[in-house]
């Protein structure tokens, strides 16, 4: 058994509709709406007529009558109250469908869509929220006031809708995406999130002039409205015109790293090579990290269970609560060079002067930043000059902003600096890492 607010308005049992008849229907549909909060008997009015004739009172009687007695009928003797000029309807939530869809879909955005298995859970949650939102809601209610109730649910599903075509997109599935977000833009135009993703798909189905026209068409309609164009549409027509990496769904991404090495080089003092290597196992809590000293280089092959985020997070987070001394992190997938390059530039070290009571910055690449939990993502600030992102350990500052010579501390002195890479057969999602040994000879004398 259920009550349903989408489609037409009434009791169904087994998915056939047993009533009630008009008038108790629309009254069924406000009270279920209300969420068991009560209604006064002028906004029940109001609901019901958008003129109340003068036997509105006899009228609510007569109906709430009806209603009773099918909810008796149902299982419900004492559902519909009566207290106070208040009407009340308290059914349970689980049979409502109006209140199921926001469950699901609150589900669905509580999820960690920063990772596979959150974006599939997201998907499941979605799929059921859809499948109640079938139809028109309130359909047959035909008043001022049920118009704007319809609007606000049309609007709650479109943005599931919207929500529902991002996860899948993210999921490697855009081509099955098309077909509701160019519904959703055909109606929506001036909307910049469903232009993004309606072109972000068509890109992605090799479809590149249909994406470059959505955007062009966006800008039409918001020239029409005089309104300007937004960041959001910008970035994404030079990703477009770019083919960024970024644009692939997380699923293909993740999959790619899969296949990579990753890889973390550490940069430091010289006079702090052995402190800092003393601390590696109280940061990543092991002692089982094969730490080996090559010539000038220090290698450390990790165990195949220690993930990226017990690299990323957890262990270099501990690091920076344990150094002493200036640190650079440079991480990056199958490319020791290019985190060499990371720990080297000069956003790293403009943060590492500005970081004021820390001695640890971590500087990933785009590929990495782009797997990165969407919840932690605003402690990276954009590193320009090396396409990457940057951040300090309880100490960052939010993507966009730049450090600038207001935060910057006085100059450190230049010394004799190693690299230490992290290699070996750690992962990224089924990742596992072979070898890789490179030396960076930083200042001073070599």
């Amino acid at each position: 058994m259920e009550f349903r607010v989408w489609e037409e308005v009434g009791v169904y049992v087994d998915g056939q509709r047993i009533g009630p008849a008009k008038k108790a229907a629309w009254l069924l549909g406000r009270l279920l709406l209300r969420d068991g909060r009560p209604a006064t008997l002028t906004a029940l009015y109001e609901w019901l007529w958008d003129d109340p004739p003068a036997s509105a009172e006899t009228e609510l009687a007569k109906q709430m009558k009806v209603l009773r007695e099918l909810l008796e009928q149902a299982g419900f003797p004492d559902a519909l109250q009566s207290k106070d000029g208040l009407r009340s309807l308290k059914v349970p939530d689980e049979l409502v469908d109006t209140r199921q869809f926001t469950v699901l879909v609150t589900k669905a955005r509580a999820s960690n869509r920063g990772s596979v298995a959150g974006l599939r859970e997201a998907a499941a949650a979605l799929t059921q929220a859809l499948d109640l939102a079938v139809g028109d809601p309130l359909a047959g209610v035909a008043t001022s006031r049920a118009d704007e109730e319809r609007a606000q649910l049309d609007a709650a599903r479109r943005e599931a809708q919207r929500l529902a075509a991002e996860v899948g997109i993210e999921l490697g599935n855009h081509r099955n995406q098309i077909e509701v977000l160019t519904r959703l833009y055909a109606a929506h135009p001036e909307d910049a999130a469903i232009t993004c993703l309606t072109a972000r798909a068509l890109h992605l189905s090799g479809r590149g002039t249909d994406a470059i026209a959505v955007i062009a068409r966006h800008q039409e309609a918001l020239d029409e409205s005089a309104l300007p164009i937004s960041q959001e549409i910008k970035d994404m027509h030079t990703r477009l015109l770019r083919n960024d990496p970024s644009l692939q769904p997380l699923a293909r991404r993740e999959a790619r790293a899969s296949e990579g090495r990753l890889v973390v080089v550490l940069k430091t003092e010289s006079h702090g090579f052995e402190s800092l290597r003393s601390l590696i196992p109280d940061a990543f809590g092991r002692d089982d990290i094969a730490v080996r000293v090559m010539a000038d280089h220090l290698l450390c092959d990790l165990p195949p269970d220690i993930t990226p985020p017990a690299v990323l997070d957890r262990g270099l987070g501990r690091l920076s609560k344990l150094v002493h001394q200036p640190v650079i992190a440079g991480i990056a997938v199958d490319d020791v060079e290019r985190a060499h390059d990371l720990a080297s530039s000069l956003s790293a070290h403009d943060r590492l002067r500005a970081a004021a009571g820390s001695y640890l910055v971590i500087a990933i690449t785009a590929e990495l930043y782009d797997l990165v939990d969407r919840h932690d993502r605003w402690a990276y600030c954009q590193a320009d000059d090396v396409n990457g992102w940057v951040r300090v350990p309880g100490d960052s500052v939010p993507p966009g902003r730049t450090s600038g010579s207001s935060e910057r501390q006085e100059e450190k002195p230049a010394q004799k600096s190693y690299s230490f890479v992290f290699n070996g057969t750690t992962s990224i999602g089924t990742q596992q890492n072979g070898d890789a040994v490179h030396h960076y000879h930083l200042g001073g004398e070599g």
